[in-house]
């Protein structure tokens, strides 16, 4: 039961964001940097970002990416891995 109630209440958040930012999917805009509308800006991994990609080889890394903690990677482009949680 308490798996469902936490699914509904997180699907009930993610329809409030989108209905007040709109989707990702519908607005491209919403996670995309501007500066792939720049005459000559090549976006070669087609993940919506030109200059604040910080690896346009790989999809998977960019700065609305999800940093995945100690892997040694730095999927959301700020500079730094995520650091691993310690356990309680």
């Amino acid at each position: 039961m308490k798996t469902f109630v936490t699914l509904v209440a997180g699907s009930a958040v993610a329809m409030t964001l989108s209905a007040c930012y709109g989707s990702p999917v519908a607005n491209p805009s919403y996670y995309n940097d501007d500066s792939c509308q720049v005459p000559g800006s090549v976006d070669y991994d087609g993940d919506g970002f030109c200059e604040l990609d910080c690896d346009d080889t790989d999809e998977n890394v960019n700065p609305w990416a999800y940093d995945v903690p100690g892997d040694e990677v730095d999927q959301d482009c700020d500079g730094t891995d995520a650091e691993p949680q310690a356990s309680p």
